[in-house]
């Protein structure tokens, strides 16, 4: 399946809000695409936050570590037209959680670095 980058303004909130055309031209084209299956982690806590995301369709799970026998537990839920990740990679601070996809996840990625 080819995306457009009306499919990409169609599926995702924060270009459907942005009346700015030259941050679309300039952003549109450098994203790429990322897919994920059912249970696929993202990233994991700690990891480097260089990329942020935005969600074409399915959905992420956060993941927090809770006491010292490192059990996980979900604390938030990203879908189809939010984005995440921005805070971490635009304040260079490594992840604070896990991303895992809770079903089969299409994203479009914009590299900080």
């Amino acid at each position: 399946m080819c995306i457009t980058y009306g499919d990409i303004i169609e599926n995702i909130a924060f270009f459907q809000h942005n009346d700015d055309t030259e941050f679309m031209w300039r952003v549109l084209p450098i994203l790429t695409q990322v897919s994920l299956e059912e249970e696929d982690v993202l990233y994991y806590k700690g990891d480097t936050a260089e990329d942020f995301y935005f969600i074409d369709s399915g959905m992420l799970k956060l993941f927090i570590y809770v006491g010292m026998s490192a059990s996980k537990m979900p604390f938030i839920r990203y879908q189809q037209g939010e984005m995440i990740g921005d805070s971490d990679a635009l304040l260079d601070l490594p992840r604070d959680s896990m991303a895992v996809a809770m079903a089969p996840v299409k994203l479009q990625t914009l590299n900080t670095t």
